[in-house]
């Protein structure tokens, strides 16, 4: 008779991890807010503006434009050291103008990367989702655009401003002179950047794409400054001279002459057939309508 089999133990199961109550923390910091939000995205915007915080390739467009609106300054200062005297290749009035190809340039290359790329990897939503409005969004993106090209803009006046009182032979006499142009510095880049600035960022919150908005700020600066230099070579008189202010860089300098004074001659501002009080009108409005374009754009935005 063959024996019973002994009785089967039961298998042993070890367990394949654990399982660890670590519990979950209140947060006793401090809740900083709405405004540290903005400030942290306006901080963020303007650091892109410039490439900052991304690779190389990045920072070659935004420093490279920079050092073009540079030149000039820096070549005005050197002859002026070389020569022991003070010489007046630019002024205050005409250098932004002489320069405009290049701050057009800037916003064409820079308003895409502050607002396209925030659509484009579809981020809007973290955005909306904390304390941050979209009323917020849009004015830390314009004050970052702001910044930026008031920054390109202002360093180089300043740099001649500089140069020029260290040129002097009274060094204390020549800077009492030039720190009365120093309202007419600020301002005028001020004005330079404000619509410079709404009008890239009307264009490029349209589309996440980067080539398109680039293409299509270019093509703004170009039909409006094309279609009113023709216009207004044609038609000096009558209501046909008013299409100048068509153009973004004749209706900003005809606000900066109104405010702070100076001729630049190759602008076709002239007072005489457009005044002063109508630049600063049309000024207003355009920005105006700009803004309310980039903001309607962010209201009606699906995050």
């Amino acid at each position: 008779m063959t024996p019973a089999a002994p009785p089967s133990r039961p298998e042993v199961v070890t367990p394949a991890g654990v399982i660890y109550d670590i519990g979950y923390q209140r947060y006793d910091g401090p809740r900083l807010g709405r405004g540290a939000v903005v400030r942290a995205l306006y901080g963020s915007s303007l650091r892109s503006a410039f490439g900052i915080g991304r690779g190389g390739r990045a920072k070659i467009v935004p420093f490279g434009l920079f050092a073009l609106a540079m030149l000039p300054s820096l070549i005005a200062v050197g002859v002026a050291a070389l020569l022991n005297e003070a010489v007046e290749i630019f002024t205050y009035d005409n250098y932004l103008w002489e320069l405009r190809l290049v701050f057009a340039l800037f916003v064409a290359a820079q308003a895409p990367e502050l607002v396209g790329r925030d659509q484009q990897h579809r981020v809007l939503t973290l955005y909306f989702s904390r304390a941050l409005e979209r009323a917020d969004y849009v004015a830390a993106k314009v004050a970052a655009m702001v910044t930026a090209l008031f920054l390109i803009m202002a360093v180089p006046l300043v740099t001649l401003l500089i140069g020029t009182v260290l040129g002097a032979e009274d060094v204390l006499s020549a800077l009492g002179d030039e720190l009365r142009e120093l309202p007419g510095v600020v301002g005028n880049s001020l004005l330079h950047a404000i619509l410079l600035a709404a009008m890239g960022l009307a264009v490029a919150s349209y589309t996440p794409r980067r080539a398109y908005a680039t293409g299509g700020i270019i093509a703004l600066f170009l039909i409006l400054g094309v279609v009113a230099g023709l216009v207004g070579e044609l038609a000096e008189e009558g209501g046909w001279r008013y299409v100048v202010l068509l153009s973004p860089f004749a209706l900003v300098d005809g606000v900066r002459r109104w405010a702070f004074g100076g001729r630049v001659a190759e602008s076709p501002v002239d007072f005489d057939l457009v005044p002063g009080a109508a630049h600063l009108l049309v000024y207003l409005l355009v920005v105006a309508a700009l803004g309310a374009l980039v903001a309607w754009r962010y209201r009606r935005l699906q995050a």
